[in-house]
């Protein structure tokens, strides 16, 4: 059994919270932005840490490899979290 299409009623379900969806939208945008600045940062200082090494490889090889994965991950866990933009559940 397919579930009934129904149109919504002004009655029942409050309008839509634009505010709401502009500040979450900026949010995201903002998040976009600060993993591609943090992500071509990374590669840019880089060289700066090839003095050092872990595990046999230059510093700046794993801030450039694994430094932007890991701030995306972070950032989808923020905004997935909770503490992102607020999400709607809807039945």
């Amino acid at each position: 059994m397919e579930p009934r299409m129904t149109q919504a009623n002004s009655d029942t379900e409050p309008p839509a919270d634009s505010a709401k969806s502009k500040r979450n939208a900026r949010r995201v945008v903002m998040s976009c932005l600060l993993w591609t600045v943090l992500g071509l940062a990374m590669h840019v200082f880089a060289p700066t840490f090839n003095g050092l090494k872990l595990s046999g490889l230059p510093a700046g090889y794993w801030f450039a490899a694994q430094g932007a994965p890991l701030v995306l991950a972070a950032l989808a866990i923020w905004l997935t979290s909770g503490k992102g933009p607020e999400r709607e559940v809807r039945n």
